[in-house]
């Protein structure tokens, strides 16, 4: 009993500014002040002064997590698949093309699923929301501010560009859409600052446009034909099996017009037939995985550069390809078929909770976690993050886990559940 009170304390303005800024950090915000062009951190050994940051962020991750809900990693340790994947990706070391990598960011990312919890655990749903709403507000502010001033170098400067407070016009654009997403939400939710956050979420289409990733901007239209849907859901007029039927349907004739019109398609998002040389890249590293089908090469010890297990990969398409541009493809060659499995099944689960969530909530809030996971999936079509060490997008996906974990699991401040309406006005 005493456990749960004391997490249920509110947390005071010296941790809600330690959240703040590692969630800051955790986007990658402000790190292209310190590169050149082209200048990439060695593949396996990183970026000291980011590790050594990290280190202390994860210190004093654990002293919190343990003074304000202790049994937050108990109750976290009941999501099995989540366990399960995490704990594949540290063990990966002993089958790794690179050990010493594997270990190092295997345990990286266990310590980036305990902030997830800790974030869950200790902030409610409407505060997780305030939180990001001001770290979006932030990064589009001073991605304006960068952009008009010129401020910033990308690793990859592509002309016409913009790139914001990040190293990378694809990176901007993603996060625009997160920014969106997240704006949106809380206008839905009642907010008493809606003009701000129309605003808000206006100034980050801007920026996405101006970044010009059309991978971005798809991801976006394809994410704002989703909301009606988790409106529908949400609303609870029609049964479940009704509404996804129906979903599927939709997406069985979208999928049937996009192949009848693809090649119009790519020549309207300005790309050919190749994706921008990423079908080759895909090709080859479904060619690379099936070499090392069932546990990959390890977490993070593939895409190690000249002399790693990627090296004739990257000479044969000629670009340094950072990953594999697909979450499922970047996770299957890292963790082998072993590890898409325990993502899939998990995913899949926790999909069906947040609809289950969204269903029975009467806070408009409550569609965040269903938002993000479509966000996070379709983003990752192109992008390889379902497992990213230090980064919001894990950050997040762990904090939506345990956010729509059932009801008997619950405890301390993770009353989303409980919420009255109006909780996220």
């Amino acid at each position: 009993m005493n456990s749960i009170s004391k997490s249920q304390t509110v947390p005071g303005p010296m941790e809600r500014a330690f959240v703040f800024f590692v969630l800051l950090l955790s986007t990658g915000a402000f790190q292209n002040l310190a590169v050149t062009p082209g200048d990439v951190p060695d593949a396996a050994s990183g970026q000291a002064n980011m590790q050594v940051l990290w280190i202390l962020i994860y210190l004093v991750t654990i002293v919190l997590l343990f003074r304000t809900c202790k049994d937050a990693i108990r109750y976290a340790a009941r999501e099995y698949l989540l366990l399960a994947l995490v704990l594949l990706a540290l063990g990966s070391m002993m089958w790794s093309a690179d050990p010493g990598v594997s270990l190092r960011r295997g345990a990286a990312l266990v310590l980036t699923c305990l902030f997830g919890v800790y974030f869950a655990s200790r902030f409610t749903l409407r505060e997780q929301l305030h939180l990001l709403a001001g770290i979006c507000g932030t990064c589009v502010v001073f991605s304006l501010v960068f952009g008009i001033l010129g401020i910033g170098t990308p690793v990859v400067d592509v002309i016409g560009s913009w790139y914001g407070v990040f190293v990378h016009k694809n990176v901007l654009g993603r996060m625009m859409v997160l920014c969106i997403l997240v704006f949106l939400t809380l206008v839905q939710a009642r907010s008493e600052k809606k003009s701000l956050l129309w605003i808000g979420a206006g100034l980050a289409f801007v920026l996405l446009l101006l970044s010009r990733s059309t991978t971005s901007l798809a991801v976006l239209v394809a994410m704002l034909a989703f909301l009606p849907f988790c409106g529908t859901l949400r609303r609870g007029k029609s049964p479940v099996a009704r509404i996804v039927l129906f979903a599927a349907a939709v997406s069985t004739l979208g999928l049937y017009w996009v192949s009848n019109h693809l090649m119009d398609i790519l020549q309207f998002l300005g790309k050919d037939v190749t994706l921008t040389g990423r079908l080759q890249l895909w090709i080859l590293s479904v060619t690379m995985a099936l070499r090392r089908p069932w546990l990959g090469y390890g977490y993070n010890a593939f895409w190690l550069g000249p002399g790693s297990s990627s090296a004739r990969l990257l000479a044969a398409i000629q670009w340094d390809a950072p990953h594999a541009h697909n979450g499922l493809l970047e996770i299957w060659l890292e963790l082998g078929l072993v590890g898409v499995g325990l993502f899939l099944v998990g995913f899949g689960i926790y999909l069906v909770r947040a609809a289950v969530f969204l269903r029975h909530q009467r806070t408009p809030g409550a569609i965040w976690p269903m938002c993000f996971l479509a966000f996070m999936f379709l983003s990752n079509l192109t992008e390889s993050d379902f497992l990213a060490r230090n980064a919001i997008f894990f950050i997040l996906y762990v904090a939506v886990v345990i956010t729509v974990s059932p009801k008997d699991r619950r405890y301390g401040r993770l009353t989303a559940l409980n919420v009255p309406e109006g909780e996220l006005a």
